[in-house]
Order: C-alpha cells, then structure tokens, then sequence
C-alpha cells in the first residue's frame, strides 16, 4: 500500500476512480432512460424524426465496418450505433436524403430508419 500513500499514486488512484464513477454513471443513466421508454417500446408508440442529418457521427474501429454511432437533427441528437449502419451503406443509400426515423423519447435510441417515401 506504499503508491497510495505516494502523490503519484493518489492521482492514478483518482484517475481510476474517476473514469470508474463516469462509467458507472453512464450505465445507470442509459439504463434507466431505456426503463423509461419500456411501456412505449411495447406498445410501439416511437416518436419520428423527418429529416436530413445536419451532422453524421462515426464509431472509433480498429478493424471492420466502420458504423454510424449518431445522427444530429439541429441538436436533436438521435443514437442509431445498434441498427449497425455501416459508413458504406449510409454514403451509397442515404446520405443527403431525407430520413423517417422512429425512436425512443427518453434514451434518443433509434428503432428504426428509413429513407422518407420509401
């Protein structure tokens, strides 16, 4: 227990800590917003989105597809990592065009995303 006591080893022990509280934060806080959007889930009652993306946000990859993480309506910022559109398929089908998307109103999670008039 002697890096704890060294000043050093108090700031990686608060680092740690710290990255460890935000993390920890931010699975609560996804999980209860996903709570919350249960019954409206169930009862297939999204809210939609119309329009073209102001903004596209890609994942951080390694290796493989690289997929869209988020797409950003004046602010309105929509999650669609899990539908898994890759950077490919969204340049050749629908960047530009005007997108119908059906999402969760507590945790902005995307259920679904189509090209407007399909």
């Amino acid at each position: 227990m002697t890096a704890v006591r060294s000043w050093p080893g108090k700031i990686v022990l608060f680092l740690f800590s710290a990255a460890f509280g935000y993390a920890g934060y931010g699975l609560l806080d996804t999980s209860f917003l996903l709570y919350k959007d249960k019954e409206t889930y169930e009862n297939r009652q999204f809210e939609r989105i119309t329009g073209v993306p102001d903004h596209v946000e890609y994942d951080n990859h390694d290796t493989g597809p690289r997929f869209i993480s988020d797409l950003d309506f004046s602010g309105q910022i929509i999650d669609v990592h899990y539908l898994q559109i890759t950077q490919d398929y969204y340049e050749a089908n629908l960047s530009g065009k005007t997108l119908d998307i059906q999402y969760l109103p507590h945790s902005h999670f995307a259920v679904n995303v189509d090209v407007h008039g399909d």
